[in-house]
């Protein structure tokens, strides 16, 4: 387990472009990426959930990894999730991403045994040993949590020497705590849902990573700055406004008696704060009508919570 704190602070897991044809476009990467610089993040995950890295063949992926790390320079550090496909691909990926000079690798549990700690540790094994040198993240998401305590997570986990931290998409803070506890805080803790992340904050963590800070960074991080400052009754009305705007982005029902991912508001709202162009989700399933986007926008809008001044 590895005890130096790599990521603190905002680190938006980043959009990937693509074009009106639904290829991916490149162009945009830098200056998005650039943008981002410059109002303070600290950091980028690339190729995660926000990143549709189920709809991208490992050609792109590792094209978005080179091109996100090129604009990067080690300015700040890049994590790139190599999750989602077989161990010897993710294996490649990860390989790939050092070669390169990423800082980090992150990967979800492997499909179909996601539930399954020994199954996710032999996937994570595998995979970290690959790039041994590398800080290695797990990508903890609520649906796919394996069934274990966090005292079982951990000693399970202790058998990878580079296990670095977690990217922790859940609402369990409880067993964040936990896991922060039992590791004496050496682990490098972030959480994953925007929504709390004050709250995350509060329970421990270094930071976050997350799919609305591509839009609206400069609100998290003035969130961050009064956490720090020890003033967390004047970052509360702050993170409550955005709790609600994302309450409300989650709550959106689809035709297929499902709720929409926030891959697509994210989208559209990053392309009207600072006018890039990212497209629209590569998946079907996951693009929203015109009209409820435009309806989400505007309850941004009134809130005034994003930066129109770019």
């Amino acid at each position: 387990m590895q005890s130096e704190k790599l990521l603190t602070g905002i680190i938006p897991a980043l959009v990937t472009p693509f074009d009106y044809k639904g290829q991916l476009d490149l162009s945009s990467v830098p200056r998005l990426v650039k943008t981002l610089m410059d109002k303070e993040v600290s950091g980028f995950f690339v190729c995660g959930a926000t990143g549709e890295h189920r709809n991208l063949d490992l050609r792109e992926r590792m094209s978005m990894a080179n091109t996100v790390l090129c604009e990067t320079a080690g300015q700040v550090p890049v994590i790139i999730h190599v999750g989602g496909v077989s161990t010897e691909e993710a294996s490649e990926l990860a390989m790939h991403a050092v070669t390169l000079g990423a800082d980090g690798i992150g990967t979800i549990p492997p499909d179909n045994t996601h539930a399954d700690l020994n199954a996710a540790v032999d996937y994570y094994s595998k995979i970290s040993t690959s790039t041994p040198n590398t800080p290695f993240y797990v990508y903890w998401r609520q649906e796919t949590a394996v069934n274990a305590t966090p005292e079982q997570f951990l000693e399970a986990m202790s058998v990878i020497p580079n296990f670095a931290g977690l990217k922790f998409t859940s609402h369990d803070l409880y067993y964040f705590k936990r896991l922060k506890t039992i590791s004496d805080g050496k682990l490098n803790l972030l959480t994953g849902a925007d929504e709390i992340f004050l709250e995350g904050l509060v329970s421990g963590s270094d930071g976050a990573i997350g799919t609305t800070y591509n839009f609206m960074p400069e609100h998290f991080i003035k969130i961050y700055r009064l956490f720090l400052e020890n003033k967390i009754a004047d970052a509360m009305p702050m993170q409550n406004t955005a709790t609600n705007l994302i309450a409300q982005i989650l709550s959106i029902p689809s035709s297929l008696n499902t709720l929409y991912s926030p891959i697509h508001p994210a989208k559209y709202f990053t392309e009207k704060v600072f006018g890039i162009k990212v497209g629209k989700p590569r998946s079907e399933k996951e693009i929203m009508s015109e009209e409820l986007l435009k309806e989400l926008w505007a309850n941004i809008a009134i809130h005034a919570i994003v930066d129109f001044n770019n």
